[in-house]
């Protein structure tokens, strides 16, 4: 089938890209833990803490998590409570299923636009962070930018699912 293919070739594709923003989002979480260390020991030691590390560790830490979250969904690793679940028959599954991906689509796509809508309005306010004045709209504009990819995940996830492919 021609839509299936397309939604192989959409997984082969977003496949190395999702890899890679991992990839990018677990150097941050390394340095999110090296930023949090030195303030604790900064602050422990020496009375010093790190200026603007729990700013810091806030603004890692969306990028951490919308860097993950596609390739999470890449590789099914989402947590699923399947209780009812595994007491239905294959057919009632393939459209449990396919409605639960409808609605991740659903709200990906109202995720990703939202978010890309909070960024416009940050960056043309000029918003910053209070202690380090860094401004926010970036690290929004990349939260956007990993729900938008999650968001084109979900939807190849879909089209096989709904083929009767395994998703």
């Amino acid at each position: 089938m021609q839509i299936n293919r397309f939604a192989d070739s959409m997984v082969k594709v977003l496949s190395p890209v999702t890899d890679i923003l991992s990839k990018i989002g677990s150097g941050v979480l390394v340095l999110m833990v090296i930023i949090t260390v030195a303030d604790v020991i900064g602050r422990k030691l020496f009375n010093l803490p790190v200026k603007g590390a729990y700013e810091l560790g806030e603004m890692l830490l969306v990028v951490v998590v919308f860097l993950n979250l596609p390739n999470t969904e890449m590789q099914e690793g989402n947590v699923t409570i399947d209780i009812l679940f595994v007491r239905f028959g294959q057919k009632a599954k393939r459209i449990i299923e396919s409605l639960m991906y409808v609605l991740f689509l659903v709200m990906s796509v109202l995720f990703t636009w939202q978010l890309f809508v909070l960024a416009s309005d940050e960056a043309s306010g000029g918003f910053t962070s209070t202690t380090l004045n860094i401004p926010t709209s970036p690290v929004i504009f990349i939260g956007a930018f990993g729900c938008g990819i999650l968001t084109l995940v979900v939807f190849a996830r879909l089209i096989i699912l709904m083929c009767g492919g395994r998703k």
